[in-house]
Formats: structure tokens, C-alpha cells, sequence
């Protein structure tokens, strides 16, 4: 049951040519598409390595080319008592806390002598070379084991998941 709008639309359908010619030829546009897109695609990856070597290259010249401030001839045995004397006060103020517990492992006192131990060197170091901000950053590392050392030594509660 089809209408006479259907009839005539089909009609008009099949009136139409069934191959399209382009009025010029194709061919030479499309290889050449090709070959450019195939000749971009070999130096991509090349630029993209590039940029990211130029990149880190500069942030690394430029983070560690910052000036640091130094810290003075006169200051610097000052500088190291001072962060010898707070650390040792945190030490004991963590060490009064506990001091009616027992420990949990028996050992713990070799440990933080060992501890003890490489900071004295660190702090010779430091006095040697002041302006090492490694060395300043390293300390701090053992002297925060220290710490948490002795805190899981007397409460491992705290310490654990």
C-alpha cells in the first residue's frame, strides 16, 4: 500500500545517476595528503623529545643555579649549636614522656647511638661545608629517625595501622 507521494518520490530516486564523477581527478591530492601527514609523523616524536629535554634541562639549570643564602663564617658554629640543642631538647622532652615505660625492644639503645653517631658526622660536615643544603636536609632525616625511633620503641601502638 504505498501512496502516491511514495511512488513519485521513488520514482525520482530512481532517476538519479548511480556514479557521481568528481570534475577533476582525486588521486594526486589524496597521495599527496599521505605523504605530508607520513613525513610530519617522523619528526613528532623527534619535537617531542626535544621539548622535554629543553625543558627539564631548564628547570633543573635554574633550580640549582638559584643563589642559596650563605650562612657567615662567624654564624655558622652558632647555627650548628643551635640546631644541636634544640634536637636534643626534643629528644629528651620525647624521652620524659616515656620514662616509666619499658621499652619494647631491648636493642633500641645501640640503634640511636648509631643515630648519634652519624649526626655528630653530619654536624663535622656541615662545619666544613655550610652551604650544603644536602647535608642540612640529611640531618634532619636523622634526626627525625631519632625521634621516631624512640617513639616506637615505647608506644609501637601509635605507630602501626
Amino acid at each position: 500500500m504505498s501512496s502516491p507521494a511514495t511512488n513519485k518520490l521513488q520514482t525520482l530516486i530512481n532517476a538519479l545517476p548511480r556514479e557521481l564523477a568528481p570534475a577533476r581527478d582525486l588521486w594526486p591530492g589524496i597521495d599527496h595528503a599521505i605523504n605530508a601527514s607520513s613525513a610530519v609523523m617522523g619528526y613528532r616524536p623527534y619535537a617531542l623529545a626535544a621539548s622535554v629535554l629543553l625543558v627539564l634541562g631548564l628547570s633543573v639549570f635554574y633550580g640549582v643555579r638559584q643563589p642559596l643564602p650563605s650562612i657567615t663564617d662567624p654564624g655558622i658554629e652558632a647555627y650548628i649549636s643551635d640546631l644541636q640543642v634544640e634536637h636534643q631538647r626534643s629528644k629528651e622532652a620525647i624521652l620524659v614522656e616515656f620514662r616509666d615505660q619499658q621499652p619494647w625492644y631491648p636493642e633500641w639503645e645501640d640503634q640511636l647511638h648509631q643515630l648519634e653517631t652519624a649526626e655528630n658526622a653530619i654536624y663535622d660536615a656541615l662545619r666544613n661545608d655550610p652551604d650544603n643544603r644536602e647535608l642540612l636536609s640529611i640531618l634532619r632525616d636523622v634526626q627525625n629517625k631519632q625521634l621516631k625511633l624512640i617513639d616506637a620503641v615505647f608506644a609501637p601502638q601509635r605507630n602501626s595501622i
